[in-house]
């Protein structure tokens, strides 16, 4: 069993704000926007890599931000604190007090990027590999920046990933899905060396994504002043991620084998 004085414990940092002269940053709105940043810089080098023009990234940058904003708001609203925000409308457009959720924020990101490619008569399997070929590394920051805050206390564990929160050792969601999120990333960077058949990482950002929250969002706390909100056992996120996620993919994949694939220099 861990204890709070063993070496392998993960430290606590509770670091939600940090002063700069005048003004105060806000830590986990700091990483998300490194997240953005590094995530378009990346997309954009993909596609110059396949052949493609990353201008068109760039384009639809802005777009991708605001539209992820939104998404991950109004999943928090509908699915998370339905209550709260019944009860309080005017805190909807209070974003900088918290409430976003992730899972909203890909739903809304993706819908825009598909409208994007169609809305432009782009080679629609071969642009949704380039972003989702990106989107693991942009979601890692932000995921750090939710670990930093530690705004996603789980479980207490004694596994050697525990974090040393003020109550015990716990699982914390943010660092364990960043780290999720890195090892997709890793992993895309493996196969970014292979002949693949176009749509084949995007397949596999929504099944990998959707599998990693189902598993973790188990790890999720119950025992603390603002649980995740639940239904029949599972989170919003955990239905979004296994059963329409993963069955997505699956269906694609076998719509793909059925009617042969094209491969592509990647």
């Amino acid at each position: 069993m861990l204890s709070l004085n063993d070496d392998r414990v993960i430290p606590y940092f509770g670091l939600t704000t940090v002063p700069l002269g005048p003004i105060t940053l806000s830590v986990w709105g700091a990483m998300a926007a490194a997240g953005f940043l590094i995530g378009t810089i990346v997309a954009a080098r993909r596609a110059r890599a396949v052949g493609l023009d990353p201008k068109i990234v760039w384009d639809a940058a802005g777009m991708i931000v605001l539209s992820s904003i939104i998404g991950s708001r109004l999943f928090e609203i509908f699915f998370y604190r339905p209550d709260y925000f019944w009860e309080h409308p005017w805190d909807i457009v209070r974003i900088w007090d918290g409430g976003m959720s992730s899972t909203g924020g890909i739903i809304g990101a993706g819908l825009f990027v598909y409208w994007f490619i169609r809305r432009h008569r782009l080679p629609a399997l071969e642009w949704l590999d380039v972003f989702a070929f990106a989107a693991p590394l942009g979601l890692m920051f932000g995921r750090i920046g939710c670990y930093f805050i530690n705004d996603h206390p789980g479980k207490f564990t004694s596994l050697f990933l525990g974090v040393n929160y003020p109550d015990g050792i716990r699982h914390d969601g943010g660092l364990e899905m960043a780290l999720a999120d890195g090892a997709i990333f890793a992993l895309f960077l493996f196969l970014s060396r292979k002949k693949l058949s176009a749509g084949a990482v995007a397949l596999l950002f929504i099944a990998l994504k959707g599998l990693a929250r189902f598993a973790l969002d188990f790890n999720r706390a119950a025992d603390i002043a603002l649980p995740e909100a639940r239904y029949f056992g599972l989170t919003p996120s955990q239905y979004i991620g296994m059963i329409a996620l993963v069955i997505l993919a699956v269906v694609a994949v076998q719509w793909r084998i059925a009617r042969g694939t094209t491969r592509v220099k990647n």
